[in-house]
């Protein structure tokens, strides 16, 4: 009951904040003029010039992190993974686990340290399927611009997937160091567990979620209910299951030969698989997008018949 009343008061603050940070727009907007008037150029203004990208692939993350930031129920989504890692850490936990499982789970499990974790950070890319598996969702007629502007498509989609990314990242380290503070088990192995299984989900969901966001996309608007295409949703049970395989397989194979190393080794091959793949995969994506792009901004500046998804 506590900790639910705390999730709550979280909750409720942070919408709260989101709706009275929506009415200062006035303030920006006098602060922007005077700083016109003045010749002077709003820092906030310049654009963020990240390191090891161009500024291409920045002002794109710049804009994708910026709608992150303005979506009230996204920052509210944080203490989803955060829950479920509580009682699957904590309410749960006790010494009745090898009683349960059988004596013969008993060794696998000694080579399942992290898998809690992984098993969050797999949640967390559920829970975000909705920006994932729609990443044109609230470019809405915005979107326009990206059609017009010289940028390579592939670069758009790279941009958009590194900011679902950050925002995974950031989800998921509430998820591992939740787990342990409250837990108060586990080992850097554990760590580097999930963090492996980490790479592999984040190359995955990279890649379906661009195919479907191009060939499946849904309008959508701030400050109304998250959601994914209908498609994504039906393609996130398989997905979660295909997710989970690679960490599952690592943890038998290191059991049954008694070996951490092969574990680690078997998820590192898994990790880089998922990197090349993604790599190997996004230019043509890139193309994708560039042939079905009006069709796109047709359905998220809401000018199609409905302005639901198109078909495949």
């Amino acid at each position: 009951a506590a900790y639910t009343s705390l999730v709550i008061a979280l909750a409720y603050l942070l919408a709260r904040r989101a709706v009275v940070a929506g009415g200062g727009g006035g303030a920006t907007k006098t602060r922007r003029l005077v700083a016109t008037k003045t010749n002077e150029v709003d820092p906030k203004l310049r654009g963020w010039r990240l390191p090891f990208i161009s500024d291409e692939l920045s002002a794109i993350v710049e804009k994708e992190l910026r709608y992150v930031a303005r979506n009230p129920q996204l920052r509210t989504l944080v203490l989803v993974p955060i829950f479920f890692i509580f009682w699957t850490n904590v309410a749960f936990s006790g010494d009745g686990g090898a009683s349960i499982a059988g004596e013969r789970f008993a060794r696998v499990a000694a080579y399942a340290d992290g898998w809690r974790e992984a098993t969050g950070a797999a949640y967390v890319f559920m829970i975000l399927s909705s920006l994932s598996c729609n990443l044109f969702a609230y470019d809405g007629a915005g979107m326009r611009t990206l059609i017009l502007s010289p940028v390579d498509r592939r670069k758009i989609l790279l941009a958009k997937n590194i900011a679902v990314t950050v925002v995974a990242s950031v989800f998921s380290l509430a998820v591992v160091v939740v787990g342990r503070a409250f837990a108060g088990r586990g080992s850097w192995g554990g760590v580097l567990f999930a963090a492996l299984c980490y790479v592999f989900f984040a190359a995955l969901f990279a890649l379906v979620g661009n195919a479907v966001s191009i060939r499946y996309p849904k309008r959508l608007q701030f400050d109304r209910r998250m959601g994914a295409a209908g498609v994504a949703g039906l393609l996130l049970i398989p997905i979660f299951i295909g997710m989970l395989i690679p960490p599952a397989l690592a943890v038998w194979v290191g059991a049954g030969v008694a070996s951490h190393l092969v574990k680690y080794v078997i998820l590192a091959a898994f990790a880089g698989a998922g990197v090349a793949l993604y790599g190997a995969h996004i230019t043509r994506q890139g193309r994708q997008l560039a042939a079905r792009e009006l069709e796109i901004l047709d359905v998220v500046s809401g000018r199609s018949d409905g302005g639901g998804g198109i078909s495949g």
